[in-house]
């Protein structure tokens, strides 16, 4: 039911001319229900992780370039390194594969039940897709997949610290116009 407020919900943003957001952010209404108002915050802060920010310079079938930068996700900060490979390419249009890995140094964890801490010992997840984007329209898809382990210390009131590792395992999909 509160999915249904997000109906005709727009936003704006600025990308740069080599496809790199800038800045991006839904139009919202106040009375939006904050479940749903802290997925599209989430939603903002990944988009730019979404975009494939073109090279400097002209590439053919086979160029590969890499992007390096910061990016949080569920309140974990992230290094990220990604590599892409153009596999394909017509007169309006660029097909690619990519690869990428994600590190995150040690880091208190936020947004916990008072009397819960928590810690990021370790995160190392790495992954890899495709996608295809149209450029002379607003038209992209993409799919990729990540796996990796994560190193989590928990303490609960005063309780000792108990260690937490989770397996990561995510699929994702992405497809933006017609």
């Amino acid at each position: 039911v509160a999915l249904q407020e997000l109906v005709g919900l727009g936003g704006t943003g600025r990308v740069t001319p080599k496809g790199a957001f800038r800045s991006f952010a839904y139009d919202v209404p106040a009375d939006v229900d904050p479940s749903v108002l802290a997925t599209l915050q989430q939603f903002e802060q990944q988009l730019p992780a979404l975009a494939v920010p073109l090279p400097d310079e002209p590439i053919g079938v086979g160029g590969r370039w890499r992007t390096t930068g910061r990016t949080t996700l569920a309140g974990v900060t992230l290094d990220q390194v990604t590599t892409y490979e153009v596999t394909k390419l017509t007169d309006t249009g660029v097909a690619y594969d990519v690869t990428t890995t994600q590190r995150a140094a040690e880091q208190a964890l936020a947004g916990l039940p008072e009397g819960t801490t928590a810690r990021l010992v370790s995160s190392d997840v790495a992954g890899t897709g495709s996608g295809s984007l149209e450029l002379d329209a607003l038209v992209a898809s993409a799919t990729s997949t990540l796996t990796g382990t994560q190193e989590l210390e928990l303490v609960r009131g005063t309780e000792p610290a108990a260690a937490l590792t989770q397996q990561l395992d995510v699929a994702v999909t992405v497809a933006v116009g017609a």
